[in-house]
């Protein structure tokens, strides 16, 4: 039986769901690109990773159309898949790809597909186009022939032409619309429609046709919005837009034919009963949404960056009206359903011979023209928060039924756990296989969170800010269980805050005027025990797998000289760690899950904070005010009672903590396997004490011969580049070597930067040796920990694409 017809029958378990799968695994076959599928044995539809370096982690979810009322599949599974792919396997880009857009704009999809595996026919440099304004008649048969969604109705069009003259990417834009946004008026326009030929690709053609557009009309904004059935959109965060908003799945139908229905959306073409016509079928994936200020969404992105298809605007350029019409329901079914809001709508559908299929959601996005007004993180989403008039956050229609139908699927999304926990499983699957890993590691790959857990960190974190945003300005969203004045001389009107969420959450934050800091998450279970992996930050994950890595270089010598615990699991500890910024101790509980017999110390400047972590719950802390450092530390990890998990806290400034215990006498000093420097001010700031070579010195001085020091620090902002620099030059000079690694979740503009430092300097003496290393401890850790393996995640993953940074005498930076 060939591969293709194989996997068809493994995973359609003898449903009856047609040829669609095994002809796009024919086609990938014929246009050699190797395939292999994810073995998930719960799985609705295939699901196949694309191999080889030509195909970097590009994956696709084949959704065959339903064919009965029980192929249909749940709404959110293909949402709850994009997010799970997102926090899990963000190397990794999940297309749902539909059969009846494989069938009526399959020539276009193959293309994207045949794109995003690097294989056009033309690479241009959009530097070497020319940008100009283009009219309806030119612009609607381009965007029909190369835009999976066909053209619409625009005010403006515009365009990029070759050397040769010829018209190689395009774009639409809506009529202006005066925003206010946060009080002042904005100039604001919808990017409905962009793509480049099928054929070709135009690098920075987004940014030519926005800006060309923006310097023409003078907009202070630009709203879009992109498909996540194609991925998120990583790619267009990289020009400069931010993601304010992500739309619940959209219900469409399938009907006997095969061909797409839209339920709500400008240019329907609702056909007599009796009438029905493929032909009309045909234009149904031209337009997918509507554009209109408190409706839905402009879907714009044809090929490149992320992923999209443009939306229906309302503009004034003419176009034929015959391309700008969408399949929709008979009139007399509509009638049907707003005539008696249909108690079961998918009933009196499927009666008709309409099954609904479901998207991943739409993700809006804003770009501010003018970047002085997003001088901060999180800028354009509070500036599109405080908007008048706004965007509605779901889907409506003026049709009864068709509107309790999108209300029904809007709500469900909180309760679809199943959802949850098989995407879950797809996106462990997914990195593990593009990664390579093997094993139970390799099974649980980059979640630390339980299997089967639907209620995961960015979930939970997403419907409580849902839920702030849905009160009052005034309202107590969740009950306070501490809050407190920060104890940080420079902490002005800053309040410390715990807050309890539902389902045993329960979070840590520092408020500062209208600026709120969030320092921990943690999920409690019923004994009041901190449930393992639940982690909201992954520099924590990477800080950790950074330091674990390089102590496993060092591992050999180490272990050689180590005391074997006793039958009771007591001795010496295994690791003594330094916290410099306790936080709400969150790499000190994943540490300690980690490495159970490990010893913790911590220094933290504010303390309420270590007030407050005695409510955040699941931490022993022994609190020392103002102590001497060398004696504290000494008693803290001379001691043999590791079983208990206390950490000693000490309230003292970081770095003039660490020189007293640097100035303690030999003999005398405390030393440690692992230093973590995570401090920042209430500015969110690293303090310049800590950036100093007199500080990597104090540091080095108290490490022991195998020990390692990891730094976390911010990226992005202009006023972030000179700690970077310093840090990375401190580091360099002190430990003649170190090495730079950017968080799993950074983005190439912004995020979280690791630096490590080692005595022992093995991470950096081949290529690949931090990555091994990594390997090795993610093996050990593994074996230990077989029947826990929830705690574990894929340490790998976290190291990768490491640089090395020498003294600035030899300045160089090499990738590991």
């Amino acid at each position: 039986m060939p591969a293709a017809a194989r996997l068809v029958a493994a995973f359609c378990c003898g449903k009856v769901v047609g040829r669609y799968p095994g002809e796009v695994l024919r086609w990938l076959d014929a246009e050699r690109v190797p395939w292999r599928p994810v073995d998930l044995p719960r799985a609705s539809a295939p699901i196949v990773l694309l191999d080889g370096a030509a195909a970097p982690g590009l994956a696709l979810h084949l959704l065959a159309s339903p064919r009965a009322a029980e192929d249909v599949a749940p709404p959110w599974e293909n949402a709850r898949l994009t997010d799970a792919c997102a926090q899990l396997a963000p190397h990794v880009t999940l297309v749902h790809l539909h059969e009846d857009v494989w069938r009526s704009r399959g020539d276009i999809a193959r293309a994207r597909l045949l794109a995003r595996l690097g294989r056009t026919r033309s690479r241009l440099f959009a530097r070497k186009t020319i940008a100009r304004r283009i009219d309806a008649a030119t612009c609607v048969p381009f965007l029909e022939a190369n835009h999976l969604w066909g053209a619409t109705r625009a005010k403006y069009y515009y365009g990029l032409f070759d050397a040769a003259g010829t018209l190689v990417a395009a774009a639409s834009f809506s009529h202006a619309r005066t925003v206010l946004r946060d009080g002042m008026p904005h100039r604001s326009h919808e990017l409905l429609r962009t793509c480049t030929a099928r054929d070709g690709a135009v690098v920075g053609a987004i940014s030519k046709l926005v800006g060309a557009f923006c310097r023409a009309h003078g907009a202070d904004d630009i709203v879009t919005v992109i498909d996540r059935d194609w991925g998120i959109g990583v790619g267009w965060r990289s020009i400069g837009f931010e993601t304010v908003q992500t739309m619940p799945p959209l219900t469409m139908l399938v009907g006997s034919d095969g061909l797409r229905r839209h339920l709500i959306g400008a240019g329907l073409a609702h056909t007599p009963l009796e009438d029905e016509s493929p032909s009309c079928g045909e234009l149904g994936d031209a337009i997918d949404r509507p554009a209109t200020v408190g409706s839905s969404r402009a879907r714009a992105d044809g090929c490149t960056p992320g992923a999209g298809a443009g939306e229906h605007g309302v503009g004034a350029a003419r176009v034929p009206s015959s391309r700008l019409l969408r399949a929709a329901l008979p009139a007399e079914l509509m009638r049907a359903l707003d005539t008696h809001a249909a108690d079961e709508p998918l009933a009196l559908l499927a009666a008709h011979g309409y099954l609904a299929v479901h998207d991943a959601g739409v993700e809006r996005l804003v770009f501010l023209v003018d970047s002085t007004r997003r001088q901060q993180p999180g800028d354009t989403h509070r500036l599109w928060t405080r908007s008048i008039p706004s965007y509605a956050p779901t889907h409506y229609s003026s049709n009864q039924g068709v509107h309790g139908l999108l209300r029904r699927v809007a709500a469900a999304g909180a309760h679809a756990h199943a959802e949850s926990a098989h995407a879950y499983d797809v996106a462990r699957a997914l990195a593990s296989g593009a990664s390579g890993t093997s094993g139970t590691l390799a099974a649980l790959a980059s979640g630390a969170l339980p299997p089967a857990d639907p209620d995961d960190v960015r979930g939970a974190l997403d419907s409580w800010r849902a839920a702030a945003r849905a009160s009052a300005p005034d309202a107590t969203v969740s009950p306070y269980i501490f809050s407190a004045p920060s104890a940080v001389a420079d902490g002005g009107d800053s309040t410390v805050e715990v807050h309890a969420r539902p389902d045993g959450w329960r979070t840590l934050r520092v408020v500062t005027g209208k600026r709120h800091v969030l320092q921990a998450v943690v999920r409690l279970d019923a004994h009041g025990a901190p449930v393992p992996g639940a982690i909201a930050s992954e520099y924590v994950r990477t800080m950790a797998a950074l330091a674990l890595a390089a102590l496993e270089a060092a591992a050999p010598r180490a272990r050689a000289g180590a005391r074997a615990p006793d039958a009771h699991g007591g001795g010496a500890p295994a690791l003594r760690c330094l916290h410099l910024g306790l936080g709400g101790g969150v790499l000190a509980r994943l540490f300690a899950t980690l490495e159970p017999r490990s010893a913790h110390v911590a220094v933290e400047i504010d303390r309420t904070i270590v007030a407050a972590l005695a409510e955040l719950g699941g931490l022993a802390l022994h609190a020392h005010a103002d102590n001497a450092a060398g004696e504290c530390a000494a008693d803290a990890c001379a001691s043999d009672d590791v079983a208990s998990r206390q950490i000693e806290a000490h309230v003292a400034d970081a770095a003039s903590w660490v020189a007293q215990l640097a100035a303690t006498p030999h003999a005398s000093r405390a030393r440690f396997d692992a230093v973590f420097v995570d401090c920042f001010d209430n500015s969110n700031d690293c303090p310049p004490s800590l950036l100093t070579r007199a500080f990597a010195e104090h540091v080095r001085a108290i490490l022991t011969p195998r020990g390692v020091v990891v730094h976390n620090l911010h990226f992005g902002a202009s006023r972030h580049q000179p700690t970077v620099a310093a840090a990375e030059a401190a580091y360099a000079h002190v430990f003649g070597s170190a090495v730079r690694v950017d968080s799993l979740d950074s983005k190439p503009w912004a995020g979280n930067t690791l630096i490590l430092g080692t005595r022992h300097g093995h991470v950096a003496a081949s290529a690949g040796a931090l990555e091994a290393s990594a390997a090795l401890a993610q093996g050990r850790l593994e074996a230990a920990r077989a029947s826990d393996a929830q705690c574990i995640y894929d340490l790998r993953a976290r190291v990768r694409g490491a640089r090395l940074l020498r003294p600035q005498a030899r300045q160089g930076v090499h990738l590991l």
